[in-house]
């Protein structure tokens, strides 16, 4: 998927964003002691790992191409999907012109009629839009000393932190769904054996509800 927009910001401001949100992800996870991660780090093949503490939550960026002013591009890789994006920029006078371009693996590999293929793509690229605007947002706030929102992650996180967190979810879903499952089936196993044909009570019982069908026929 590929959307173009002109952002309200310059150059020098959309890719020291982009390059501090990655620093910052990255020099999170060394330990300390370590020597920082810096802006000449950020090259092709630069990796970062994140995990939020859930199952399969763990996602893995690798930058695939960086020029700044020019282009942007890295692959996030999670339990639940591959996510290709780049960004290519050109400064105009009315702004900066951002060419945003997005590839989910599995769910471009997925099976659907037109009409839901066409629906799902519009919401798609809405969402990518509002990325873009997102960052145009906070960008706009850093550069007026505004006290910022909770930190965003333009690098592809975001998306494959979402996609990985709907994949926990259905794991959880199924693990609750099975245990239920287990408890109906000893359930069904003890009804079984308090009705057993040999069970004096199981024949009292079913002799007296018989009585009360013909009653009420």
């Amino acid at each position: 998927m590929k959307i173009m927009r002109t952002l309200k910001i310059t150059s020098d401001e959309f890719y020291d964003y982009l390059e501090n949100d990655l620093l910052e992800t990255a020099n999170q996870t060394r330990s300390s002691g370590k020597v920082r991660f810096t802006r000449s780090n950020i090259r092709p093949g630069f990796k970062v790992s994140r995990e939020t503490g859930a199952a399969y939550s763990r996602i893995d960026l690798t930058v695939r191409e960086y020029v700044r002013g020019k282009t942007y591009a890295a692959t996030t890789k999670s339990v639940a999907d591959t996510i290709d994006l780049s960004y290519t920029t050109e400064t105009k006078e009315d702004g900066l012109y951002v060419v945003f371009e997005q590839r989910m693996h599995n769910y471009e590999a997925k099976e659907m009629n037109k009409f839901l293929r066409a629906w799902s793509d519009i919401t798609y690229l809405r969402r990518m839009s509002n990325q873009l605007y997102d960052i145009q947002s906070k960008i706009t706030r850093i550069r007026n000393g505004e006290e910022e929102p909770k930190p965003l992650r333009p690098l592809g996180y975001e998306t494959a932190k979402n996609v990985a967190e709907k994949v926990n979810e259905k794991h959880m879903s199924d693990k609750k769904a099975q245990k239920k499952a287990e408890k109906a089936k000893m359930k069904e196993v003890v009804v079984s054996v308090e009705l057993a044909p040999d069970d004096p009570k199981a024949i009292k019982a079913a002799k007296r509800k018989e009585r009360e069908a013909r009653t009420q026929k």
